[in-house]
């Protein structure tokens, strides 16, 4: 029996954001989706869903902070924090600043190489509840600037069902400027620092 209730998804990627909000729609009447932090903490305040289901990546460094930010937003959600980290001490560290349950699923390719099968493992607050063998996976690669859109959107709307619009959505004002900031953590090291903005035209 469905749950007449709204869940919240936070996930940057949008192919786990889909997988995941398909299954989400067998329990929630409304399924809102968004995709970075800022987004997530104006939609929890306003929306104030059942459930909260965020991608450990968007707390960044300060998982305690994060929660906690996370719980002022929305006083009575439930907080999940979904992740493809299993080490124990970062399951006890989501668990200690305050969230209701950690979710990780980890896969373990048999070989090196695309297609190759593997085992995906199911872990709920650091013990596993569910293991499956898989005899093959996605046989492709996506590129990096999959859904690396400006101005429009040529994937799935991310908005809520009453709101939803339909790609690609495209931008009608002008953009003056775009800046890339590029981070240590965020490039090969052989690469030098760059910073700077992107006028529009440029290659």
């Amino acid at each position: 029996m469905k749950e007449i209730s709204c869940v919240l998804l936070a996930e940057p990627h949008h192919g786990l954001a889909e997988g995941t909000r398909v299954l989400l729609g067998t329990l929630f009447d409304t399924v809102v989706m968004v995709a970075d932090e800022s987004s997530l903490l104006e939609t929890a305040e306003r929306v104030r869903p059942a459930l909260l289901m965020v991608d450990l990546n968007l707390a960044k460094k300060d998982v305690a902070r994060f929660i906690s930010r996370l719980k002022e937003s929305s006083p009575g959600s439930k907080v999940i924090i979904l992740s493809v980290h299993d080490e124990p001490t970062v399951a006890q560290a989501v668990l200690d600043a305050g969230a209701d349950g950690f979710l990780v699923f980890d896969f373990k390719s048999d070989a090196p190489g695309l297609g190759k099968g593997g085992t995906g493992v199911l872990s709920v607050d650091g013990k596993e509840v569910a293991r499956n063998s898989m005899e093959h996976t996605t046989p492709i690669t996506f590129p990096e600037d999959e859904t690396f859109d400006i101005g429009l959107d040529t994937r799935t709307g991310v908005a809520m069902v009453e709101h939803r619009y339909d790609p690609p959505f495209k931008f009608t004002g002008k953009i003056k400027k775009l800046t890339f900031e590029l981070k240590p953590d965020q490039r090969s090291a052989d690469l030098s620092p760059s910073q700077g903005p992107l006028e529009p035209g440029s290659p």
